[in-house]
């Protein structure tokens, strides 16, 4: 494979992906960043011909909310093509995508000592950071319907927080993967949401929704079809401008990354009103005038184009296939054993849950490190799910994909065989 190209070759090495299938990777793959390649090739030489246009000037400093022109096309796109919700354009600003998206509203609005509640599993990239920080990091169990409630209420009950101020308006935040949930795959059910608005506004917490995975919709109750399904109503959606308690608790970050490319470096954010002002105000926005103004506006482009939204379709149907067959391949070999896997209505990835005495390490062993996935235990706050396991389907194309699922189903087969 030559020089490593990208951070997982760094990471592992190139010669690694020869002989280990990697099903642990949550990005897109070669066939589909070739694709994305394409486009930004189209729609580079498009905007800078012809250069009278001026549109030489995205190199200026620009925007501090984005490319007015992207954030239109954005606002088009969220709205027809993956809520099919309305999306307030002046609800958007633009970032360089989640983690940044995401870490920079921890850092701006918490202070030492305060809390994080997070999910139980939750989203495993970010644990270690928020475990190391002088952050108080709660996890929070969860079932069939997201986070429970009924404990993040008790758990509220018993942290002490601190008093907002103008400042820093939020006592504590909440971080969560509502829709299509990494680890697990599960939807937050919509009176969940609902009840975590009402506390949000009750105890003046922060609820960020890491909201990456909506765009990757497979299914829904009114259709089978990947290309017209539709996510669940988004949790920013429940805080609704036009309720009698409405403050502006809740933020939703999305990203590029998840179907386009994480190269791009570029997300948004939708953004309360009383955020909005904080954000644009803020040196990291008006000094820097934006974020990442130039791919943004090359984004922009390829929307109007409709090129991004003809990739989304076709991403949405390619990894319903993949999802669907690594699903069925688990069910009928190792699911007479006990083990268990959900078939999630969209999302990057699978959720395997061994026996209770099995754990994931014990597969491991039994590969010899021939197969990498997520072991649970890594993405719980708490240590638990030892006895589970999540797989990517997203990096591979459907050959390789299905013929290292069936690797890993025979070293669950020969894991339990040996228990």
């Amino acid at each position: 494979m030559g020089t490593p190209a990208n951070d997982y070759e760094v990471m592992y090495g190139t010669e690694i992906f020869k002989t280990v299938t990697m099903l642990q990777i949550g990005a897109p793959g070669d066939d589909s960043l070739r694709e994305v390649a394409a486009i930004m090739k189209d729609v580079t030489m498009e905007y800078f011909s012809p250069l009278e246009q001026r549109n030489e000037q995205i190199l200026q400093y620009h925007n501090s909310r984005g490319d007015p022109r992207l954030i239109e096309q954005l606002c088009k796109f969220l709205t027809d093509d993956i809520y099919r919700e309305p999306v307030d354009s002046n609800d958007l600003l633009i970032n360089n995508g989640a983690s940044a998206g995401v870490w920079d509203l921890l850092m701006r609005y918490l202070l030492p000592g305060d809390t994080v509640f997070v999910e139980d599993p939750a989203y495993k990239a970010i644990l270690p950071s928020l475990q190391e920080s002088e952050f108080n990091l709660a996890g929070i169990a969860m079932d069939e319907e997201g986070m429970r409630m009924d404990l993040l209420e008790e758990k509220i009950s018993r942290t002490k927080m601190r008093t907002p101020s103008e400042k820093f308006p939020f006592a504590a935040i909440v971080y969560l993967v509502p829709i299509f949930h990494n680890p697990t795959t599960k939807n937050m059910s919509a009176g969940r949401k609902r009840k975590l608005v009402e506390l949000a506004r009750e105890y003046d917490l922060l609820v960020i929704c890491d909201d990456v995975y909506n765009v990757l919709c497979y299914r829904c109750p009114e259709s089978d079809d990947p290309e017209t399904a539709k996510p669940p109503k988004r949790l920013f959606a429940f805080d609704d401008k036009k309720d009698p308690g409405y403050k502006g608790n809740v933020v939703s970050s999305g990203t590029f990354s998840k179907f386009l490319g994480p190269g791009l470096r570029l997300g948004w954010y939708e953004l309360p009103p009383r955020m909005q002002k904080t954000h644009i105000d803020h040196y990291v926005f008006s000094s820097g005038a934006g974020k990442n103004p130039y791919t943004g506006a090359l984004i922009g482009l390829a929307l109007k184009k409709g090129l991004v939204q003809k990739h989304v379709r076709d991403t949405r149907r390619m990894y319903a296939e993949r999802i669907k067959a690594a699903h069925d391949i688990i069910s009928s070999t190792v699911g007479k054993l006990g083990v268990s896997c959900h078939l999630p209505s969209g999302g990057a990835f699978l959720w395997i849950e061994l026996p209770k005495h099995i754990s994931a390490s014990d597969v491991l062993e039994a590969s010899q490190n021939s197969v990498r996935f997520l072991p649970g235990q890594l993405a719980s706050p708490s240590g638990s799910f030892k006895n589970c396991l999540r797989v990517c389907i997203t990096f591979y194309e459907l050959k390789d994909l299905l013929a290292g699922v069936i690797k890993l189903c025979g070293f669950i087969e020969q894991a339990i065989g040996s228990s």
